[in-house]
């Protein structure tokens, strides 16, 4: 209920403190990271991960936000041509932002000497991308606002809304697969950098048709392809786990006995 409330007042609150604002980053900055909390409780009941270290969670989402932003816009400015063609979008952007996403992934959670299992990996993957979506955001929207007289009221406010809304959760579930294969490199140090790269590289290759595509339907057909990946490993990815180490059983995180679907419907905490 206290959760409920603070959600249903929280837009009421941002309006009227930055409703003398003279440009758009305190409001911009406010529901990006009032949508950023609001996929954070979703993502958090859906995927229910039995590791819940808030201070490493919020390490994760610090780091991301300003290390991992600023190599991002340093990679794609050294390596993106001036143009938005498939290959460009998935090694120029895809490949960039996914890189650092994952680096707090593997500096905080995969170099721990605590095991967690892939559930854990893939809320923390999901937190990192949270952050990075909420910054993008912002930024979006002040670039959006700079272009308003340009553009019409119903295309600025639509861009604005769907940048505001979607930006955190797109990035929080490719960022969550690829934190997915992290945390199956883990459990099997035998193909440990195949799989951290074969993570790294199915997140570039969606989110880089995403982008190449996001201007027609095949952007929203990407898009929805990406929330079933994401889905399916949340029910699945347990299970996937444990057979990909059945010949070395030792290396496999202790997993909750909550894994599958069962867990999404019961969550815990």
């Amino acid at each position: 209920m206290g959760l409920f409330g603070l959600f249903a007042v929280a837009p009421f609150l941002i309006l009227r403190l930055t409703g003398d604002d003279q440009d758009i980053h305190r409001i911009a900055w406010g529901f990006a990271l009032y949508f950023a909390l609001l996929w954070f409780v979703v993502l958090y009941a859906l995927i229910a991960p039995e590791d819940r270290d808030w201070w490493r969670l919020g390490r994760i989402a610090l780091a991301t936000a300003f290390a991992g932003t600023a190599i991002a816009i340093f990679l794609e400015k050294h390596i993106a041509p001036d143009d938005t063609s498939l290959v460009t979008m998935i090694l120029g952007v895809g490949l960039p932002e996914e890189f650092a996403k994952a680096l707090a992934i593997y500096f905080f959670v995969f170099r721990s000497t605590r095991p967690s299992s892939t559930r854990t990996y893939l809320f923390a993957g999901a937190v990192s991308g949270l952050a990075f979506g909420a910054a993008e955001a912002v930024s979006y929207t002040q670039k959006f606002a700079d272009l308003a007289s340009y553009m019409s009221a119903s295309s600025y406010t639509a861009l604005v809304t769907w940048r505001l809304l979607t930006d955190s959760l797109l990035h929080a579930i490719l960022a969550g697969i690829c934190a997915y294969f992290i945390g199956l490199a883990y459990a099997d140090s035998q193909r440990r950098w195949a799989l951290i790269g074969a993570g790294l590289g199915l997140a570039a290759v969606l989110h880089g048709a995403y982008d190449a595509w996001a201007a027609n339907w095949a952007g929203t057909l990407t898009a929805a392809m990406i929330i079933f990946i994401f889905a399916g490993y949340v029910r699945s990815g347990d299970r996937i786990a444990e057979r990909l180490v059945i010949g070395n059983p030792t290396d496999l995180p202790a997993l909750s006995h909550q894994s599958g679907p069962e867990s999404m419907s019961s969550p815990s905490g």
